[in-house]
């Protein structure tokens, strides 16, 4: 048995994997309901991490109540972090 100090000890090991993601934002804009479901259903299929702000408001992209509580007035930024290729085609159709 050791010392009390070593006895309340943790080893903690962690491996970091490099992950090929691409970044990038983008200002898109809906201009009626319609497009706000299509993009809902179009972002559901995509793996990744997605988000929305307008102003200093940040939601979760996928999150289909979460975009009414932006400002859909004016543009959005899309902050998109995926490996999917298609992403960036079905984004270029809301794109500002």
């Amino acid at each position: 048995m050791g010392s009390p100090e070593t006895d309340n000890m943790f080893i903690v090991s962690f491996s970091v994997q490099e992950v090929d993601n691409m970044k990038k934002t983008i200002n898109i804009q809906f201009k009626n309901y319609d497009m706000i479901e299509k993009f809902s259903k179009d972002i559901s299929d995509l793996k990744g991490e997605f988000d929305l702000i307008s102003g200093r408001r940040v939601i979760d992209a996928k999150s289909f109540l979460g975009i009414f509580s932006l400002d859909l007035s004016s543009p959005l930024v899309l902050n998109a972090v995926t490996d999917d290729t298609r992403a960036f085609e079905v984004f270029s159709r809301y794109q500002v």
